[in-house]
């Protein structure tokens, strides 16, 4: 493809052409995303508060304060989780097939180890607050969201590394839509313990379904330990 061209003179006074195909192309991807990432934004918003609201006058508020009791360290867990590997899958240009693998297998193994972690946090949970009704329940089904969310950081990651940001943004809406909607129905059918959760779960649960479903490739995990050291300098670096 020839592309745009710029004229410019040199020294000498000879009049050539420069290629600006790639400034033209980075400026298209950036207000791109900027578009797809803003209308993700604001609709998300948007829906998550009038959801809340709504649930407000369907559930009591010691529900709520069950659910924040047991996300209180979940949001750490997530956090952690991540360790910059959706970073990394985006900022490296030489990525080979196995180098994904080996990616994927970090995500597995730290969501193995923030699982068992949760697991042991959540006992003692229990113990501290063993008056509140249906924590355990709720520990239990917010422990999916550890489990989903290594996928929901690779694919994602892929995603943006291929400039896709209109799916993800799609993708995104219609899982907190259907979130929303899912836990406003439950609490409106009386399961108000559920209908918190899965407001809070169903969102990451469909993300993760999209990118899977909709994938062009399926990776399996691999161990490297070298990866490690790679991805925890890189971390450190962000």
């Amino acid at each position: 493809m020839q592309g745009l061209l710029l004229k410019s003179l040199t020294r000498e006074g000879i009049e050539i052409d420069i290629p600006m195909i790639d400034q033209y192309n980075h400026k298209s991807e950036f207000l791109n995303g900027i578009k797809w990432t803003t209308l993700q934004q604001v609709f998300t918003q948007i829906v998550g508060i009038v959801g809340l609201i709504v649930m407000t006058f369907l559930v009591t508020p010691d529900v709520f304060g069950v659910v924040a009791i047991a996300t209180v360290w979940l949001g750490f867990f997530l956090l952690i989780q991540d360790f910059g590997i959706r970073e990394h899958l985006v900022k490296d240009k030489e990525m080979l097939e196995n180098t994904k693998r080996e990616y994927f297998g970090v995500l597995v193994v730290g969501a193995t180890i923030s699982l068992v972690v949760y697991t042991l946090f959540g006992l003692v949970y229990i113990e501290i607050y063993s008056n509140l009704e249906h924590l355990s329940y709720a520990l239990i089904l917010l422990a999916l969201l550890i489990i989903v969310r290594p996928l929901v950081i690779f694919y994602e990651g892929m995603r943006i590394r291929e400039h896709d940001f209109k799916f993800i943004a799609i993708n995104n809406i219609q899982s907190s839509a259907l979130s929303n909607i899912l836990g406003v129905t439950l609490a409106y059918l009386g399961y108000a313990i559920e209908a918190v959760i899965i407001k809070f779960l169903s969102g990451h649960v469909l993300m993760m379904a999209g990118y899977v479903f909709f994938s062009k490739e399926r990776v399996a995990p691999a161990f490297n330990k070298s990866v490690w050291k790679k991805i925890w300098l890189f971390a450190l670096n962000l």
